[in-house]
């Protein structure tokens, strides 16, 4: 009687592992840049969002809001940092019409990973980032 084995050969088995070891491999190399981009794209959102209260801010008292220390939480401006999880703390400062943005990384002690400049009389916001400080 004839049987017909259905399984898989060690060639087969090698040349599989082999091929998911050089997926992993790249995926280590290529997809981090993608994370820190997206690290970087959450840091981008938070400042538009401190900007936004900022100006409620101005139009409401006549003065930018300033948070001289860093900080996770400002009541006035309604920011909270525990609201993203790459960013640990923020300072503000402000100078005539334009307000400086400092967001430091998660793991990175004492390191601003993101330093936005929003300049009022034109109402744009220039960004500094520092890819090697987002974890």
């Amino acid at each position: 009687m004839i049987t017909n084995n259905k399984a898989f050969t060690l060639t087969e088995l090698i040349v599989t592992i082999a091929v998911m070891i050089v997926l992993v491999v790249t995926w280590a190399f290529y997809g981090r840049g993608h994370v820190k981009f997206a690290m970087m794209n959450e840091g981008r959102l938070f400042v538009d969002k401190i900007v936004a209260q900022e100006k409620n801010y101005l139009s409401e008292n006549g003065v930018y809001r300033t948070e001289n220390n860093y900080t996770v939480f400002s009541p006035l401006l309604y920011i909270d940092t525990r609201e993203n999880k790459y960013f640990s703390s923020f300072r503000i400062t402000t100078s005539g019409n334009n307000v400086t943005i400092f967001l430091r990384s998660v793991n990175v002690n004492n390191a601003d990973a993101i330093v936005a400049t929003y300049l009022g009389a034109n109402d744009t916001v220039t960004f500094t980032e520092n890819i090697d400080r987002l974890q």
